[in-house]
């Protein structure tokens, strides 16, 4: 049964069974539509991953965003990151530490703050604070600017 364009205004027009079946389909459309979108990110990423990253090597950069024109066409390219602790290597770093050394560089939560690791002089410090950090990187984001000339 076809949808009409404008949605009756009577609660009875149809069982509401039938308007879930509708919002299901189009649901099932978007999911399906947006699984499309990320196999081509994916393929886009396969194709010019290498000369993103090479744009953000450039500008000194492990990840964040790059915008440049490829083929014609103005495009961004995003890597955001995301930095995880190995709570146990942290806890032992603290338990080695001068209480208040430890205070300043590593929080209750057993993080260290990017800016005090960067700050941190002593490297075997520094080292063992490295070994303990995980940093991952999301996938990239694609973003496509409109067509001037269109």
């Amino acid at each position: 049964m076809p949808v009409p364009k404008q949605i009756p205004l009577q609660r009875d027009a149809f069982p509401l069974k039938h308007y879930r079946s509708e919002i299901t389909k189009r649901l099932n459309k978007i999911a399906s539509l947006e699984a499309e979108i990320e196999l081509l990110n994916e393929a886009i990423v396969k194709a010019y991953g290498e000369r993103f990253q090479n744009a953000l090597k450039m500008a000194n950069k492990e990840h964040g965003k790059v915008t440049m024109e490829v083929d014609g066409v103005r495009v961004s390219y995003e890597v955001r990151r995301s930095v995880s602790w190995d709570q146990e290597a942290l806890q032992k770093l603290r338990a080695a530490m001068l209480p208040s050394d430890a205070k300043v560089l590593i929080s209750e939560r057993l993080a260290v703050r990017e800016g005090e690791m960067k700050n941190c002089i002593d490297q075997r410090i520094h080292k063992l604070v490295d070994l303990a950090r995980t940093v991952k990187f999301q996938t990239p984001k694609i973003e496509f600017y409109p067509d001037e000339n269109a």
